[in-house]
Formats: structure tokens, sequence, C-alpha cells
């Protein structure tokens, strides 16, 4: 297959998927979307491998691909939670 020149994911999707993907494995998900684009280019064109790549990365939230979200780990830590509920009783 022949590489087309000047073609690469939309930056902004690949930034909301790293934000919210889990660390471990963003280095190597990016790596097969971004192989898998410059196929879906060469196949489809630039506009169709857009929308697929989005639909790509809607699918791998999904999955469970998406990093763990701690709402309250630094702000309430369970020890003192418990000794303000022994305080408080």
């Amino acid at each position: 297959m022949e590489h087309i020149p000047n073609t690469s994911p939309p930056e902004w999707l690949l930034k909301i998927f790293r934000w919210f993907c889990n660390p471990d494995f963003v280095e190597d998900i990016e790596g097969d979307l971004n192989e898998r684009f410059v196929q879906w280019v060469e196949l489809w064109g630039l506009n169709k491998a857009k929308r697929n790549f989005a639909l790509e990365i809607l699918l791998l939230f999904i999955q469970g691909s998406i990093r763990p979200i701690k709402l309250f780990s630094n702000i309430i830590h369970p020890i003192l939670l418990k000794q303000n509920f022994k305080i408080g009783f």
C-alpha cells in the first residue's frame, strides 16, 4: 500500500483519548489507532477515516480502557473519615 503524506488523525481526538485512557495502555493503543487510520485513509479517504477514528475511540471507552476515576481519594482519606465519625458520635 502506498502511504499518503500529511495524513494524521485529528489531534483533538488524540488529546481526548490520551486524557481518558488508562496510562498503562496509551502508547500501545495509540500506535495501533494511528496505523489503522493510515489504512482507512488509503481505503476510504480522509473524511470517512476521521469518522471511523472517532467511532473507534468511543468504542474503546465502552470496552473499559478508561483510566480509573478517583473522586475523593485526595480529599477524604478513609481513616480520616472513620475518625470523623468517632468524634461526631
